[in-house]
């Protein structure tokens, strides 16, 4: 996961799977040596239902889920459950959305390290 801090304590790791065929965070913790154990404590939110389905095929199970299926929708639904000082792993494209990260923006206090993992095309 680079050069970032591993989540002591519970963590939310928002959008674990936004691109069709893979799993990008499951790669890089591969490629980092890592496993699942890394994750350990961690809420997990998906931006729709394919992320979702995502998850379920690797055992793991979505704490959030937003209503509407877009990054804004999922920034909002996860500021409103932040408290101050909670921590957020955003794995995303490099061109990830603004809006969802305008939205984590205004939880006060959140801690938001993004994990820029793969180009869109």
């Amino acid at each position: 996961m680079g050069g970032l801090p591993r989540p002591a304590g519970e963590a939310v790791l928002a959008g674990i799977h936004q691109r069709p065929g893979g799993g990008a965070v499951f790669e890089k913790l591969r490629a980092s040596g890592r496993d699942i154990r890394a994750l350990c404590q961690a809420k997990l939110a998906a931006i729709g239902p394919g992320t979702e389905a995502e998850l379920q095929r690797r055992g793991l199970f979505a704490d959030l889920v937003p209503q509407v299926y877009d990054g804004q929708h999922l920034g909002a639904a996860l500021a409103a459950r932040l408290e101050p000082g909670s921590r957020v792993w955003l794995p995303r494209a490099k061109q990830g959305s603004r809006e969802l990260l305008a939205e984590l923006n205004k939880a006060p206090g959140a801690v938001i390290w993004e994990l820029p993992l793969y180009d869109t095309v």
